[in-house]
């Protein structure tokens, strides 16, 4: 699906693919921390660059799609590496503890990576994680490894937070 949406990038985008926008500002404006990114985007990088830049955070992006990873490849710098996949168990979650890890990568490799972070992260965001996306990206085997989730659903695509280490739901009250 991503390769499909990849050749629509420069010449239109629609508005579900920002529907993580809110979670995802609201995420990094408290959170510390190293920040990973799994599938770049033209909502996501541009906005996890900025704040990472603001707070003084590294940011790590992963990209398998060779069109995605030549369009964003304007954003790497000094405190934000770019990185083109050949093998998602490559990328390193569990290196170190993350603030936020962003899931918004190849549809059969995101279950398998929220769970890979679900020690090593104190937010793990997943993108598009509503109903019609279950049997696509498998979510709902993610879920168990968690103890704390929140679903952001007043978009058409519904956003998930999921921690071990901090109650989600607690975000709007901080």
């Amino acid at each position: 699906m991503r390769a499909a949406r990849a050749g629509l990038y420069i010449s239109r985008y629609t508005p579900p693919w920002a529907s993580h926008l809110p979670i995802l500002s609201r995420v990094m404006e408290v959170s510390k921390g190293p920040v990973m990114e799994c599938g770049m985007g033209a909502h996501s990088t541009p906005i996890m660059h900025m704040f990472c830049q603001e707070q003084g955070r590294q940011l790590y992006s992963y990209e398998e799609n060779p069109e995605w990873y030549k369009a964003h490849w304007a954003w790497a710098t000094s405190f934000h590496k770019i990185e083109f996949v050949v093998n998602w168990d490559s990328i390193p979650i569990e290196s170190q503890h993350w603030g936020v890890i962003f899931i918004d990568h190849a549809a059969e490799r995101r279950a398998i990576d929220a769970i890979r972070a679900a020690k090593f992260a104190d937010f793990v965001i997943l993108h598009d994680s509503n109903g019609r996306y279950q049997g696509e990206y498998h979510y709902e085997k993610v879920y168990p490894f968690y103890t704390y989730r929140y679903i952001y659903h007043k978009t058409v695509n519904h956003t998930t937070i999921l921690s071990n280490f901090i109650p989600v739901h607690t975000l709007w009250t901080i």
